[in-house]
């Protein structure tokens, strides 16, 4: 990799208010159009994600305000020599919206262990582009892209592993905003 967000050690970094790429492509904002190359490329591993989401980006400045794009998410990785049992959730998801930016992409969530039961959740979802409610009566402008979804990935050994996985896992990006419509929208991961 030869190149990293300034933020997040990620090798991409969303321009004009776009949401942020990792496992999925970022969302475009309605100033950009459909520009793809301005959100990042998609990058990581499929089968050992370890890097985490880049965070959204932002151009607003308003006098001595500088509003910085959303973080992305970070890495959750689980090397387990035993069995292990997952009811809970384990979350690799970006941060919530923030003025005037794109959405961070989601992290990496990797599980490595011999068997695994339970019905829990993996998540490494991006987050949702920056909008303004209908009552600001603001320009649509400073809408923001959504982050695109993470990468998960789940290791362990077949021979041992029950036949039925119960779990649910979300890779989606965020919602994106343009002009009060769902636009831009992050890809899955």
């Amino acid at each position: 990799l030869t190149s990293y967000n300034k933020d997040s050690m990620s090798p991409s970094w969303p321009l004009s208010k776009c949401g942020a790429s990792h496992g999925g492509l970022g969302g475009w904002c309605q100033a950009t159009g459909r520009n793809t190359t301005l959100m990042g490329p998609t990058f990581d591993s499929t089968e050992w994600p370890v890097l985490p989401g880049p965070g959204g980006h932002s151009d607003y400045v308003n006098g001595n305000n500088v509003y910085y794009g959303q973080r992305g998410a970070g890495v959750v990785r689980l090397f387990i020599a035993g069995d292990a049992v997952m009811d809970g959730s384990l979350q690799a998801k970006a941060t919530a919206q923030s003025n005037f930016t794109g959405g961070g992409a989601g992290g990496s969530v990797l599980l490595s262990c011999h068997k695994l039961t339970g019905s829990g959740t993996f998540s490494a979802r991006g987050a949702d582009g920056y909008v303004y409610s209908p009552d600001e009566g603001k320009s649509s402008s400073h809408h923001g892209g959504a982050g695109g979804g993470g990468r998960i990935a789940v290791h362990y050994d077949t021979e041992a592993q029950p036949a039925l996985l119960t779990f649910t896992f979300i890779t989606s990006g965020g919602k994106g905003h343009c002009n009060g419509l769902y636009t831009g929208n992050g890809k899955h991961g």
